[in-house]
């Protein structure tokens, strides 16, 4: 419906800080729809990298939508690009920075995680027939709740 969402570079810091904000159409009830604050309204996302973020522009849509670029240097050293989001653009900013300082140590504890939670935490049922499968994913609710393969 509208946006009120904004798009800034921090040179300081090397970070695209965008603000979510705006008001969409909600279901708050199967029949139901409503005008509705969106859940995301004014969070914080930064975007910053291990190497400077170059040639920054944005633009805002008549929509209010925000269309941001920016070039990064890449050789073969590599680089890091991180995404932090928070209710509060400081403790944003200090996450990023935070992964960029050791991004090896955050790749590896970040894998750790998702294995953990992709062969631990998720169940996981084998079933030779995919149609019985399909269903018993629908009646859980989410797709994510659960990983199913068929042989």
């Amino acid at each position: 419906m509208s946006t009120t969402a904004t798009c800034t570079f921090d040179s300081t810091n090397n970070v695209v800080h965008l603000v979510e904000g705006g008001v969409n159409l909600v279901k708050p009830h199967q029949q139901e729809v409503k005008q509705g604050i969106m859940m995301y309204d004014g969070m914080s996302t930064i975007l910053s990298a291990s190497k400077p973020l170059e040639n920054y522009t944005n633009t805002t849509e008549a929509t209010g939508q925000q269309k941001y670029r920016f070039t990064l240097p890449c050789d073969s050293n590599g680089l890091s690009l991180v995404w932090a989001m928070n209710d509060d653009r400081a403790i944003a900013i200090a996450q990023a920075q935070s992964v960029l300082a050791d991004s090896n140590a955050a790749l590896e504890e970040k894998t750790d995680h998702m294995n953990d939670l992709l062969n631990n935490q998720i169940p996981y049922f084998r079933c030779s027939d995919d149609e019985i499968g399909r269903s018993l994913l629908l009646s859980l609710g989410n797709p994510l709740n659960v990983l199913h393969r068929c042989r």
